[in-house]
């Protein structure tokens, strides 16, 4: 087996497969009609080695598989002619009557007796599935799938049976076994044996098969098995539920793969469907939206440098014992992380085309690891949408009509609270905080050290920007000019840095933000020239808004 599904083991590990490799494992799929896996099965069950039959390397499994198959082909050869399934064939040359007493090759068999007890016991629990199945078949029949009162029931029960007492069709059903002690040799009829049948009948593969959905940072990738003759629409839901599906996208014929920019959660529902003349609608088998990042292993979290709590701006504004333990952990993560681990880059050519392929999505797996060490809030503040790529999945519908609504008075209430809270440092604490941000600012902008990875420099650009906007300092106070203009040089990626393809639109625009805050009032031509009437601490607040 394990040379079988080699092929499939060293594709596995590859980031990328092409249509001819796929096309080569034909061999191992359900619909081959090579079926490599016979010629195995057969050295398995004759106990066979290369064609060669050596009883004395024979293990116990070897003998009892030998032995089954010689029962089996025995009762093919006394009972094969009446036609059936092998499970019916074998039901009445071991299960029933004498023969296997009587019959020279099965009295030899000591498994006989281990098959008899198995087929009997299969037989007599499967009777109540036989009179579910027939009761499914015949209810319903003529008027289609409508369901049926208890007293329908009752009395479709009452019409199979004779209006004889109970006792009396006990009597009627005759002895369990015969004279020599065997049931007896009479079984059901395959006619009457109307229950489910145990073995699963073959069907024929689905012509319409998604390979897969794949979530990353570009969007939702699709892949269908093999290109169809015809467009295919792209359905998505939240959980499969009827009602609930949408289409997403086109799949025009041809084609095998469909890039779709609007992003859905992983774990959603997709399916691809079809419309083929002469066949009508055609739907492949649903699968699921699936993210790699998410999928990877996780590390533990005492094991890898991170802050030590989740973070958020408004915390940090409001809560100055807050703020005073995010100092000491800003200045220890700025000590470990360039000594040692760092945050992985996206990684990317110079042409602004992500490197790589999205089997590995390096770029959510950057946003991963930037949220294991700044939290999530933190990771929003840096990124901006770019970090939204990933929607939150808890707040799916979960197929409940009432749950839209839920979720709208929910945000009204959450809209309401946070117009109430303020987020600004109270005006006793805002010395403090001053004194804070410039400490923030001297971690990231150190010159002599290695400077922390970038999207911690980021961050602190990011807060600092922020309180700018909350009005932390008060005109004519200037001071916060100089902090700002190292931390605008610090944004400057240097060699070490290699920064994410995908974030050099923020990147750029925080280096705008704080250029167009340094420049506001400020002479562009030196000296100490009168300056224009300074402008209020709102016109940095709308800097901050435009660049979202």
């Amino acid at each position: 087996m394990r040379l079988l599904f080699q092929p499939v083991f060293s594709l596995a590990g590859a980031d990328s497969v092409s249509s001819e490799e796929l096309a080569a494992l034909d061999d191992v799929t359900l619909q081959s009609e090579r079926r490599p896996e016979v010629p195995w099965m057969v050295d398995l069950f004759t106990a066979s080695r290369e064609g060669r039959h050596d009883p004395a390397e024979w293990e116990p499994d070897d003998l009892i598989r030998r032995a089954s198959l010689r029962v089996l082909a025995r009762a093919v050869e006394l009972h094969g002619a009446e036609g059936g399934s092998f499970e019916e064939v074998l039901r009445s040359a071991v299960a029933f009557g004498d023969q296997i007493d009587v019959d020279p090759v099965l009295s030899s068999i000591e498994q006989s007796q281990g098959w008899r007890g198995v087929l009997l016991r299969h037989y007599s629990v499967g009777a109540w599935r036989r009179l579910w199945a027939a009761l499914v078949a015949s209810i319903g029949g003529e008027d289609g799938d409508a369901d049926r009162t208890r007293e329908e029931l009752r009395a479709w029960l009452a019409d199979q049976l004779d209006d004889i007492p109970v006792g009396t069709v006990l009597d009627e059903l005759g002895p369990l076994q015969d004279s020599s002690g065997h049931p007896p040799g009479e079984c059901a009829s395959r006619e009457t044996m109307t229950g489910r049948s145990t073995i699963r009948p073959s069907r024929s593969s689905p012509s319409l098969v998604l390979l897969g959905a794949l979530v990353h940072g570009n969007g939702l990738e699709v892949t269908l098995a093999r290109p169809q003759p015809v467009d295919v629409r792209i359905d998505s839901s939240p959980d499969g539920s009827p009602q609930s599906w949408r289409a997403v996208g086109v799949i025009p014929a041809g084609e095998v793969n469909l890039l779709l920019t609007v992003p859905e959660a992983p774990g959603s529902v997709i399916r691809a469907v079809m419309r083929r003349t002469g066949i009508g609608v055609v739907e492949s088998p649903p699968v699921f939206a699936v993210s790699p990042a998410r999928c990877a292993p996780r590390v533990a979290g005492n094991q890898e440098p991170r802050l030590r709590r989740e973070y958020t701006v408004e915390e940090l504004f409001t809560d100055p014992a807050l703020a005073r333990r995010f100092t000491a952990d800003l200045a220890q993560l700025a000590e470990i992380l360039p000594r040692g681990v760092r945050v992985r880059p996206a990684a990317g050519n110079g042409d602004g085309v992500t490197a790589g392929s999205s089997i590995e999505d390096r770029w959510t797996a950057h946003l991963e690891e930037c949220g294991r060490i700044f939290g999530t809030s933190f990771t929003g503040l840096i990124y901006g949408s770019g970090a939204s790529g990933l929607p939150d999945s808890s707040r799916l519908s979960r197929w409940n009509p009432s749950s839209r609504v839920k979720d709208e008075e929910a945000e009204e209430e959450g809209a309401q609270e946070g117009a109430d809270a303020s987020g600004e440092p109270e005006l006793a604490d805002r010395p403090l905080y001053r004194q804070w941000a410039v400490r923030w600012a001297d971690v990231v902008t150190r010159r002599d050290t290695e400077p922390p990875p970038l999207p911690m420099r980021m961050l602190i650009a990011g807060i600092y920007v922020k309180l700018l906007a909350a009005g932390l300092w008060r005109l004519p106070d200037d001071s916060w000019r100089e902090p700002l203009g190292r931390l605008a040089q610090a944004l400057v990626p240097g060699d070490g840095d290699n920064a994410p393809v995908e974030s050099r639109g923020r990147l750029c625009a925080v280096i705008a933000t704080c250029v167009a805050l340094l420049c506001q009032d400020a002479s562009l031509t030196g000296g100490e020239t009168e300056r224009p009437p300074r402008r209020p601490c709102l016109g940095r607040r709308q800097v901050l808004d435009r660049q979202g």
